[in-house]
């Protein structure tokens, strides 16, 4: 049962929508989903070497409420860093955890 004030930050869902420049070449831009509140803690040392054995590099762990439709094709933006979600844990009711990977430089745009 999630307590009232865990989920504090507010971060926004986002998907990749390929847009058609007006040369006619296609790139990859993304569009916002929807807002979630989440919980999001940094994941260092052991837990950061058990989550790469079984989804890859994982830098966060984030807590949400079930999303409809959220698939790791989505991102998701938090202040002005960008998450790309890694797995989802849908299993509990009330609430998703997502690994996910902080993007750095060019690749978060």
């Amino acid at each position: 049962m999630l307590r009232a004030g865990q989920l504090r930050h507010p971060v926004m869902v986002q998907a990749n929508t390929p847009t058609q420049d007006a040369g006619g070449e296609w790139g990859a831009a993304w569009a916002d989903v929807g807002l979630a509140w989440a919980d999001i803690d940094d994941v260092r040392g052991q837990e950061s070497r058990l989550a790469m054995e079984n989804q890859g590099y994982v830098t966060h762990k984030i807590k949400i409420r079930p999303f409809a439709g959220l698939t790791i094709k989505h991102r998701i933006l938090w202040g002005s860093r960008v998450l790309n979600i890694s797995h989802i844990d849908d299993t509990e009711p009330d609430f998703w955890w997502l690994d996910a990977m902080e993007v750095v430089g060019r690749e978060g745009m």
